[in-house]
């Protein structure tokens, strides 16, 4: 049975955050989510965090010597402690590091795009070659119900700051043909080592670029429309009138609740048809599905 609370605020909806207990927060009561879960005919995923339990930079990495994975790291570290600087950070001209020691959010994707360039060119110092990247992608976890879910479909697209290749293999395990769009690598003839990487690189931003591309190129009406993801980057992928559903594992809800407490739930709020407040998708297979079935 399908647990769905309708609140009609964020802070509403940040409130049933903490129990622990499975269910779906809404913004809509229960006959009308089910209504429109009914509708949707095609889908834009997110992959890490979604789709997967790990993260697929860091089993990748687990390919490379210890020293580029030490690099690779500081750069994640970077990274993370400063995604959250203000436009306008607290120095002066004095700081020979006034510009490039801090994170401004116009710039964030030129750093994301540096690291995807430093992610391929240590893949190729590590003799890291395609078959790698595809048995890494066949190897990772899905979430419980993310291979349901996807299944449910046959017009759909992974969309991720990520590595095609390392999709692709996660594909090929699970018997899956999404469209899929993500770092594409480049490889040397005949032994596939990896070779740099396309010019046309994904990151945070390219997201709600490509989701919109493909309801271009498909025609789909946004009320056909499914899009899933766990973070405030996913949820710029979605347009008004589909189906969006942000995934909340439980298990992971102490770590984003003090994001979430920062604001974002507030901003994302407004695109959300509702939250997923559960560690396995199942629930969002088994609210399609219950609505196919009464349409």
């Amino acid at each position: 049975m399908i647990d769905i609370r309708q609140v009609e605020t964020a802070q509403q909806a940040f409130d049933l955050l903490s129990d622990g207990e499975p269910k779906i927060i809404s913004r809509y009561g229960a006959p009308e989510l089910i209504r429109r879960a009914g509708l949707v005919k095609a889908g834009a995923f997110d992959f890490d965090g979604t789709l997967i339990t790990k993260a697929q930079w860091d089993e990748v990495a687990k390919l490379m010597p210890e020293d580029l994975r030490r690099r690779d790291r500081e750069f994640i570290e970077w990274y993370l402690e400063h995604r959250t600087d203000q436009d306008l950070p607290d120095t002066t001209l004095d700081d020979p590091d006034w510009f490039h020691s801090h994170l401004l959010d116009s710039n964030r994707t030129a750093a994301e795009g540096g690291s995807v360039a430093q992610f391929a060119h240590f893949c190729e110092r590590s003799g890291i070659t395609l078959g790698n990247l595809i048995e890494t992608g066949m190897e990772l976890p899905p979430r419980d119900g993310a291979i349901e879910l996807l299944k449910l479909f046959v017009l759909y697209v992974i969309i991720s700051y990520g590595i095609e290749h390392v999709i692709q293999g996660f594909a090929k395990a699970h018997g899956l043909d999404p469209h899929i769009v993500a770092s594409r690598f480049k490889f040397r003839e005949p032994d596939m080592l990896v070779m740099g990487h396309e010019y046309n690189v994904v990151v945070s931003s390219t997201k709600p670029l490509a989701a919109n591309r493909f309801r271009t190129l498909t025609g789909i009406a946004d009320e056909e429309m499914l899009v899933v993801g766990d973070s405030v980057v996913d949820v710029e992928m979605m347009h008004p009138g589909g189906l969006n559903i942000l995934v909340m594992p439980c298990k992971e809800a102490n770590k984003k609740l003090t994001a979430f407490r920062n604001g974002n739930l507030a901003g994302m709020w407004p695109k959300l048809t509702a939250i997923l407040y559960s560690d396995s998708l199942m629930p969002l297979v088994e609210l399609i599905e219950l609505g196919r079935s009464r349409s």
